[in-house]
């Protein structure tokens, strides 16, 4: 099941990992007249996420969750080893 909102699943890592610039900048798009700042990070940090959600944690961050095993200082450390631009 995931979390949908104007037609994007904001919870699919599979959506994420696959979706275009152009599909990325429509569904964060500006409620102004103003580009969104740093929208090529923003994008990379998006797909790369939901890459290595797919490749590592059966595309579901719960498993993330389950994994640091309610724990917060394993749960930092999986997210910045593992996801890199949150170094």
């Amino acid at each position: 099941m995931y979390f949908i909102i104007l037609g994007v699943p904001l919870t699919d890592a599979s959506y994420f990992a696959t979706m275009t610039k152009e599909q990325f900048a429509a569904a964060f798009r500006s409620d102004s007249e103003f580009a969104i700042p740093m929208i090529e990070d923003r994008y990379d940090v998006i797909t790369t996420a939901g890459k290595v959600l797919l490749q590592k944690y059966d595309g579901n961050f719960s498993n993330v969750l389950k994994k640091c095993d309610k724990s917060a200082q394993t749960l930092l450390k999986i997210i910045t080893e593992d996801f890199q631009s949150y170094k």
